[in-house]
């Protein structure tokens, strides 16, 4: 217990010596029992990192037990302590039905999963007319900060206030706010559009830690400032050391051909052993193998594999038949993996509707807390095309309300909000979605049950790769492991361009629409302008007859090749971005490698905004990372060209630059380290991870991954950079 006791105020005026001493005596003893009070918690967070395994939530992991006996208040306390004061391992930052509310479930301890709630604000940035006074002191009155950042295609940064509303203050006063940004003193309000789940990645990252501006008098509520990002350098994530959990993998497939009724499948993989035992056991396995392999044996590293996974299958085959037969599991399952070392139980059911299916789920995973496995993630798959998806929520709810139809023949299948519908037990876990195959749910007229059973069997087999790529690349982009997405390379390129953005103080324009958000201030003429000039791309087709060879030229790695050469492109003056300081490739490079992923371990040329006296960001010299020390060209810009101009997003290319380079630097460092005495940077994966962006970065740009910083004016600058 902590009593608080209100310090004596030195006294005014002049103090007497002994009135001083008096005061710095009273003073001593404060902060003397203020470090006694910080000694006894960090030997408390001591004693329960030392007893961890028995205070945690998870079951046995494999290590030697604790024996203690622990009650609720210390289980409460040793929570609280290990996530105030510990480090977060975030899994998944989870949506709630509460506006600005986001439940983040984060590893806190090797064997502790803790859900915890994050209050996620709304930040805006105004841009006011110098002359608005009214609006200036408005935006002040709603808590606005004066700051100075660069405006999305080069706009006029006049006097920018920075607002940070509570979400459900946001909607309760939507109207309101949006007759003052209507107002013609408001040239434009920024950032209005980005996702909260996004400022949520940018703010914590896959590991944080909560900082010491947060108040300890009430854990319930965290909010978004008082968390610190923390590079995965400095603490791991999710490895076999630092998080041990189980996983469960759910397979869905439902016939989308037929229409007498529900055709389908619905399957529950629970797992045998955690993540740590797994390692344990092929660690042993390994060593056997290795110790009957001859030294002399060149084929060593093919011999050693990893264990495939054991566990006990529930399936539930969907059909309104009779005398249906059992289908032969155990078989297909030896026939797609012969290894004798995993082996997996499969328990048959036969229901007659999806929500049954959906029921008898449920249900099961409701079981499976109730036996404490421990720390839990869930990944499912399946959903793709169906439509029989709200119809078995409803009635699996017993709801009126039903789950939109917005899964399609792509294979993107079912996202988490209708996982969490169909499957009400699943807001007790963090759930990873797997894509869909939209094959899967084109059943065969005859022997349908034999085909389900080949395809679920066959994407069980594929879920532990698919798992560990993933975990990769969270670890590569500092993102949740659940919070991916399903397109992943889409999703690194969003969150990793966000944050150089905003690291070299620039306002984001992310928008979940069709377009840019640029703010109010954008004209329908300007925005028409940029859609207007249809990108045709550079295929060239004429079939016929010729007296001659005919060759066909694959370019790879165009548009890559084009934003690294981009400084040569202009001094040849082919193009209209006018670059300062050139941005050659090799230099680009270089200076990129500078600027980590982490924003803030980087470090840039061009953030002091506030000392330039130019407004106009547009014309503005190109100061970025991947520009800083290369030697070409210095073109100014003029002053007066216009916003929807290829040099207005010249700061943008600049970025995005730096950010290519940077994954250029990583695949090409792998490349060079192949000596078995130099260090290789792509042990861990992130010589592939990078090599998968700069393959992505084209369909990112034209805008078909759904991209949130897709921008057609930066589409059309590198467009005329590869013709």
């Amino acid at each position: 217990k902590v009593s608080i006791i209100a310090l004596n105020e030195l006294p005014d005026g002049h103090a007497t010596t002994t009135e001083f001493n008096a005061w710095l005596k009273d003073r001593k003893s404060r902060w003397a029992a203020s470090r006694a009070a910080k000694k006894a918690q960090r030997a408390e967070l001591a004693r329960y990192g030392s007893n961890r395994s028995a205070a945690g939530t998870g079951g046995n992991t494999g290590g030697p037990l604790v024996k203690k006996n622990v009650g609720v208040a210390d289980f409460v306390r040793n929570a609280s302590l290990a996530a105030s004061m510990g480090f977060w391992q975030v899994i998944e930052i989870q949506e709630t039905d509460i506006a600005g509310e986001f439940v983040v479930w984060a590893m806190t301890a090797p064997t502790q999963l803790q859900r915890l709630n994050v209050v996620i604000p709304r930040i805006l940035y105004v841009n006011v007319t110098a002359a608005g006074k009214d609006a200036q002191a408005a935006a002040v009155g709603l808590g606005g900060v004066r700051i100075r950042k660069d405006l999305p295609h080069g706009k006029q940064c006049r006097e920018l206030f920075e607002v940070s509303i509570p979400e459900r203050k946001f909607q309760r006063n939507e109207r309101a706010l949006n007759l003052f940004l209507c107002d013609a003193q408001v040239e434009g309000v920024y950032e209005s559009q980005v996702p909260l789940w996004l400022r949520g990645i940018l703010g914590m990252g896959c590991v944080s830690t909560v900082n010491s501006r947060a108040s300890s008098t009430n854990n319930r509520y965290y909010k978004l400032q008082d968390i610190d990002l923390v590079h995965t350098q400095s603490h791991p994530y999710l490895t076999h050391h630092t998080a041990h959990y189980r996983r469960i993998y759910i397979y869905y497939a439902a016939d989308r051909t037929r229409v007498s009724g529900d055709v389908g499948i619905v399957a529950l993989f629970q797992l045998e052993s955690s993540n740590y035992e797994q390692l344990q056991l092929e660690t042993t396995l390994l060593q056997q193998r290795l110790e009957n392999i001859p030294q002399n044996s060149g084929h060593v590293a093919g011999d050693l594999q990893a264990v495939p996974l054991s566990g006990k299958a529930y399936v539930w085959l969907v059909s309104r038949g009779a005398n249906l037969e059992k289908a032969p599991f155990k078989r297909i399952y030896r026939k797609f993996q012969p290894s004798e070392t995993a082996d997996v139980k499969f328990v048959q059911n036969y229901v007659t509707t999806l929500a049954q299916a959906w029921t008898m789920c449920n249900e099961r995973l409701t079981l499976y807390q109730r036996e404490r496995h421990g720390p839990t993630i869930v990944i499912v798959q399946g959903g793709a095309g169906t439509d029989t998806t709200s119809t078995a929520a409803a009635n699996n709810n017993n709801s009126s309300a039903k789950v939109s139809n917005t899964t399609s023949t792509s294979g993107v299948g079912m996202d988490a909000r209708q996982w969490r519908h169909v499957l009400p037990s699943l807001h007790d876990y963090p759930l990873a979605v797997m894509p869909a195959n939209s094959l899967d749910s084109l059943f065969p007229a005859i022997g349908w049950q034999l085909f389900c059973a080949e395809r679920m069997v066959q994407r069980f087999l594929i879920f532990p790769r698919w798992f560990d790529d993933r975990l990769t690349a969270a670890r590569y982009a500092h993102i949740p492991l659940c919070n991916l997405g399903t397109d992943a390379l889409t999703t690194m390129i969003d969150v990793t361009f966000s944050r150089q953005l905003l690291h070299n103080r620039h306002l984001l324009w992310c928008s979940e629409g069709t377009g840019p958000d640029l703010g109010k201030g954008n004209s329908t003429n300007e925005l028409l302008d940029i859609w207007s000039e249809a990108l045709k791309e550079p295929v060239i087709n004429v079939p016929g007859v010729y007296r001659g060879a005919c060759v066909e030229l694959d370019l790879y790695g165009l548009a890559v090749c084009a934003i690294m050469s981009s400084g040569e492109l202009d001094a040849e003056g082919l193009t209209t971005l006018a670059l300062a300081g050139g941005g050659g490739g090799s230099g680009g490079g270089s200076a990129a490698g500078a600027m980590a992923q982490n924003a803030g371990n980087n470090a840039s040329n061009d953030s002091d905004d506030e000392n330039n006296d130019n407004h106009h960001s547009g014309s503005t010299a190109f100061a970025g990372a991947a520009a800083a020390h290369d030697e070409g060209p210095v073109n100014v810009l003029l002053e007066g060209i216009e916003n929807t101009s290829d040099a207005s997003c010249a700061r943008a290319f600049n970025i995005f630059k730096a950010m290519i380079a940077k994954c250029i630097e990583e695949v090409s460092s792998s490349h060079s380290s192949t000596s078995p005495s130099s260090t290789s940077t792509s042990t861990d994966g992130t010589a592939g991870i990078a090599d998968s962006i700069l393959t992505a970065v084209y369909r990112y740009l034209c805008g078909y991954g759904n991209g949130l910083l897709s921008d057609p004016l930066l589409h059309r600058v590198i467009y005329g950079l590869m013709t």
